[in-house]
């Protein structure tokens, strides 16, 4: 179970965190006996981003000014589609602070999990991060290197080890919310689990400062580029470097698209990362945020406008064969697994 919905009603809060405490305690005790795996966030990066950059996801805060909202962002959020046109922000300070509050809510809500509920309803709790993987723009680069290597530092630094990263405090400095040490115990290592959502990879180049005097998410040093791009070898390369990293942590592949997942059994048996479970996303076709039901990510293809009717696309046929083949051959020439195809997709009975 997830928690979300309770973190981003409006200007990032210190309050957020005891009123999140409070309904994570209902739901473990409402919910504990049945759920034994529990997500605190789903993607916090998306609401910190989103919701107080860009203004693309609520609470809809954000610079308006085009000085603040140079760089890209993924389509499917444009800047364009903010939220409240009138309603602006300090991209500056509030990104930093937003993900600040859900971090400490995150490990408060651990903590509470741990010390009240885990021992008697033996269940785990994690968190769920989204996570690209990034390449260097140039390989020759030490900046573009060290750029694509932070790219899950803001918030695996903190929960692996109880601090943001040095790169961080450098670039942002006195905008950077700081730990206390009671805090920074919290953090340390809040996580049963480590759910990863992965979708696609980008290039990456160190991002120059600004130089006109706007401090801004923006630009503080980083780069992204629009999405989505298909890079399976990322999820493989993604775990190997949380693996080696972040102290190899137990991992759940959260959401993936079925391009990516005949790299997760290559990273198992090389390189032995932890991941006990993988869950596509998703099984239907559904309503995507801001996108609405303009784009399809479901294996199952749902017509709107016939009754909801569905029908598995051939992803549906392949992901099943998948499966049930039960044990699966590696080859060791091409690093893919052998014996997959594709069926003709047939309607699902209602």
């Amino acid at each position: 179970m997830t928690f979300q919905g309770i973190l981003c009603l409006g200007r990032p809060h210190l309050h957020t965190r005891p009123d999140f405490c409070e309904y994570a305690e209902l739901c473990f005790w409402e919910f504990g006996d049945r759920v034994k795996y529990w997500i605190t966030l789903n993607e916090p990066y998306t609401y910190s981003v989103g919701g107080y950059v860009f203004g693309t996801t609520p609470p809809g805060r954000g610079a308006s000014s085009s000085e603040h909202i140079e760089g890209t962002y993924p389509q499917s959020q444009s800047v364009h589609n903010k939220i409240d046109e009138n309603c602006d922000g300090d991209a500056g300070t509030e990104p930093y602070l937003a993900t600040h509050y859900q971090l400490l809510a995150h490990a408060a809500a651990v903590e509470l999990y741990r010390r009240k509920f885990q021992t008697a309803q033996g269940g785990k709790i994690g968190i769920t991060l989204v996570s690209k993987w990034m390449e260097p723009l140039d390989a020759s680069s030490d900046l573009d290197v060290q750029a694509s290597l932070r790219a899950l530092d803001w918030f695996m630094e903190p929960i692996t080890r109880g601090d943001y990263p040095k790169s961080m405090k450098r670039y942002v400095g006195s905008r950077l919310p700081k730990f206390t040490k009671v805090q920074s115990q919290l953090l340390k290592g809040s996580f049963d689990f480590l759910g990863l959502n992965y979708y696609t990879a980008n290039y990456v180049s160190h991002g120059l400062e600004s130089n006109n005097g706007l401090l801004s998410y923006n630009t503080d040093p980083q780069s992204a580029s629009d999405w989505l791009f298909i890079y399976p070898e990322g999820i493989y390369k993604l775990l190997d470097h949380v693996k080696n990293v972040y102290n190899d942590p137990l991992i759940y592949i959260t959401e993936n698209v079925r391009n990516h997942v005949l790299n997760v059994p290559q990273v198992l048996m090389s390189d032995g990362a932890n991941v006990k479970g993988y869950f596509i996303w998703s099984l239907l076709d559904n309503f995507e945020w801001n996108d609405g039901y303009s784009v399809r990510f479901g294996i199952i293809h749902v017509d709107y406008n016939n009754e909801f009717a569905r029908y598995p696309k051939a992803s549906a046929i392949w992901f099943m064969n998948f499966l049930a083949k039960g044990h699966l051959k590696l080859s060791a020439k091409r690093g893919v697994l052998e014996g997959s195809g594709f069926d003709s997709p047939k309607k699902l009975k209602k």
